[in-house]
C-alpha cells in the first residue's frame, strides 16, 4: 500500500455525504475527521481475515471485493462507495471477512481514532457511521439470503438488472465467482438462458461506474 497524501478529502466523499448521508451538508464544508490517500495494487489484501481493522476506505478509483473465509464473494464495491469490514471496524473485533483489491485502486482512508474522536461531538459523523454500517450490513445479509433462496440464473438476472454498471466492469470469470459458481456451471447457465435475457449480457463500451444509493 502506497501513501500518496497524508491528509486529503476528495470531492467524491463530500458529494457522497451530501447525496446519501445528509443533504444539509454543503460540499466544501470542513469535516470533523480526516482522510489520507493511498494506492493499492490488484490482488493486494486491504483488510486481512481475523484482523482488527484500524481503517475504513472510500474508493475514488478501482474495485474491491469482500470475501468470506471460504472465498465466497459477499459483495464488490466500486469507485464512489465505502468499502471495509464495517462491523469489525466500528466494534473493534477481528474481521470475519477479507477486503481485497480486484483492480488497482486509489482509496481515501479514515483511521478509527479520527472517526471515534469526531463521533463524540459531531452529528454528521454519527450519521455517516450509522448509515454506512447499517447499509453494508444489510448488503451482506441480502447476499446471503439470495444464495439460499435464488438459483444461479436468478442471481445473474438480479446482477444485470440491479447492478448493471458492476456487471459491465466484470469479466465472465469474475461474474461466476461473484455468483458463487464454478466457470463450467456458469457457462451452462448462460447457454440455457432465454434469448431475450441472453441479449442483456452483451456489454457496451466501457463507461464510468456509479455507486449504489444508500436510502436516507
Amino acid at each position: 500500500m502506497l501513501l500518496l497524501n497524508p491528509e486529503i478529502v476528495s470531492p467524491d466523499i463530500e458529494h457522497f455525504i451530501h447525496d446519501h448521508i445528509d443533504p444539509g451538508y454543503k460540499v466544501g464544508d470542513p469535516l470533523a475527521f480526516s482522510f489520507s490517500e493511498v494506492e493499492v495494487k490488484r490482488g493486494e489484501v486491504i483488510t486481512q481475515l481475523g484482523e482488527v481493522p484500524n481503517w475504513a476506505y472510500f474508493l475514488t478509483e478501482g474495485m474491491v471485493k469482500i470475501c468470506m473465509p471460504d472465498g465466497q464473494i459477499i459483495d464488490i464495491f466500486q469507485a464512489g462507495e465505502f468499502a471495509a469490514s464495517f462491523y469489525a471496524f466500528t466494534h473493534r473485533l477481528p474481521s470475519q471477512v477479507s477486503v481485497i483489491a480486484m483492480r488497482p485502486c486509489t482509496l481515501q482512508r479514515i483511521h478509527i481514532q479520527s472517526i471515534t474522536q469526531a463521533f463524540e461531538h459531531d452529528l454528521l459523523t454519527a450519521k455517516l457511521l450509522a448509515k454506512v454500517s447499517i447499509y453494508y450490513y444489510g448488503v451482506m445479509v441480502k447476499k446471503q439470503t439470495e444464495f439460499r433462496e435464488l438459483n444461479t440464473e436468478q442471481r445473474l438476472i438480479k446482477l444485470i438488472t440491479e447492478r448493471r454498471s458492476l456487471y459491465d466492469e466484470l469479466k465472465n470469470v469474475e461474474v461466476a465467482k461473484y455468483l458463487g459458481v464454478i466457470q463450467p456451471s456458469f457457462n451452462r447457465v448462460i447457454q440455457d438462458l432465454d434469448p431475450e435475457i441472453a441479449k442483456q449480457l452483451q456489454r457496451p463500451a466501457k463507461k464510468k461506474s456509479r455507486s449504489r444509493n444508500i436510502k436516507k
